[in-house]
């Protein structure tokens, strides 16, 4: 079998080089004990001569077998302080720049935040209304069970002036907490939990009701429709 030829140098090798160091060893060492083996078998068929020099190349080929994996061990050694040596330099040259990106971050957290409190404002707002439609209710001369409406359904209100409802439509008080937990929850569901670990796990899904599945995130859309 013929020897596959490789680089001097340990790192110009290929991996596939690399593993056929020991490998070719050891097919020329399988092809001259099977020579010899083949020989011993038929001596008819050798000279004493070529009989002794069969049994010398298959010993020295077993020989080459041993030799051949400490040269594979070498050159991956080498190979591996090459690379260790190139990746310290990597790191030398461009970590620092790559893991610079604190004003990114804190670009990044400032916006989730104004937008949280935008929501909340606009939240708040809503709920500001219909506490203000529920005491003009109530000052009107409707009470609280309501009175029948022009368009069909009723005009009513609670009289603590968190719901009220006008024709076939209720709106409440929006809970700013439960739309922003479940939010958190659909977005940060899918992270590590190491990442989470200041919520000791996962956020909360929703807060005391049973609007959802525990471990399953509100339809957010649909229940602010139902309440706005």
């Amino acid at each position: 079998m013929p020897k596959t030829q490789t680089p001097a140098d340990p790192l110009a090798l290929t991996g596939e080089q690399v593993a056929a160091i020991v490998t070719d060893a050891q097919a020329l060492a399988d092809e001259a004990a099977q020579a010899l083996a083949d020989a011993v078998a038929d001596p008819a068929s050798v000279t004493p001569a070529r009989l002794t020099e069969l049994r010398q190349e298959a010993e020295h080929a077993a020989l080459l077998v041993p030799a051949a994996e400490r040269r594979q061990a070498e050159v991956r050694d080498a190979q591996a302080q090459a690379h260790h040596a190139e990746t310290l330099a990597r790191v030398r040259a461009e970590a620092a720049d790559d893991l610079a990106g604190a004003d990114e971050l804190i670009a990044k957290l400032d916006a989730h935040e104004a937008a949280l409190r935008t929501f909340c404002e606009a939240a708040l707002a809503h709920n500001a209304r219909i506490t203000y439609w529920a005491r003009q209710m109530g000052q009107c001369g409707i009470g609280v069970r309501g009175i029948p409406h022009e368009g069909g359904g009723q005009l009513s209100f609670a009289p603590d002036g968190t719901e009220l409802t006008i024709g076939h439509k209720t709106y409440r008080h929006i809970v700013g907490g439960k739309l922003v937990g479940s939010t958190l929850y659909r977005v940060m569901r899918d992270y590590p939990r190491d990442f989470l670990r200041y919520f000791g796990g996962l956020p909360i899904t929703y807060w005391g009701d049973e609007l959802a599945p525990r471990n399953e995130p509100l339809d957010l859309h649909d229940l602010i429709r139902k309440d706005a």
